[in-house]
């Protein structure tokens, strides 16, 4: 979209980012949030202009591949953002805020190791459906 982003005006670029736009967030809790009241903090929102990249290793199926994706990762190194709080450990969860009409997915099938790159050479199975989350759309397969 980058390319032609410049040759179509607002209106246009709106409709486009509706049609195709996707933001992750990410909300960090702090570990010692029962104790200190520790109110939740919001990482900086990631736009995806055109499609949701999604990783394939570790994962047999397009859902647990969004799963992985969209997990909860307990104690994380992150300092607590409110100042009376000495916290040094979070918890994370990704989450979509925002999604298209038309959801498009780029499945990640390579990996680094070692500095080089190696394709994943197994199947990944796509849903005719696909709900991303609960409470968003669902999503028809199309190919």
């Amino acid at each position: 979209m980058s390319c032609i982003h410049g040759d179509i005006k607002e209106e246009g670029r709106l409709r486009l980012w509706d049609l195709l736009g996707i933001t992750l967030v990410e909300k960090f809790e702090c570990a010692a949030n029962y104790l200190n009241d520790c109110k939740k903090s919001f990482g900086r929102p990631t736009n995806y202009p055109a499609c949701l990249p999604v990783p394939a290793a570790n994962s047999h199926s397009l859902e647990e591949s969004i799963n992985m994706l969209l997990c909860t990762e307990e104690f994380r190194e992150r300092k607590c953002p409110q100042p009376l709080c000495q916290s040094e450990l979070t918890s994370s969860t990704t989450f979509l805020q925002k999604l298209p009409k038309v959801l498009i997915i780029q499945i990640q099938r390579f990996m680094s190791r070692n500095n080089q790159e190696h394709k994943l050479e197994h199947n990944i199975r796509i849903p005719v459906t696909l709900q991303p989350c609960v409470g968003s759309p669902t999503y028809l397969s199309t190919g």
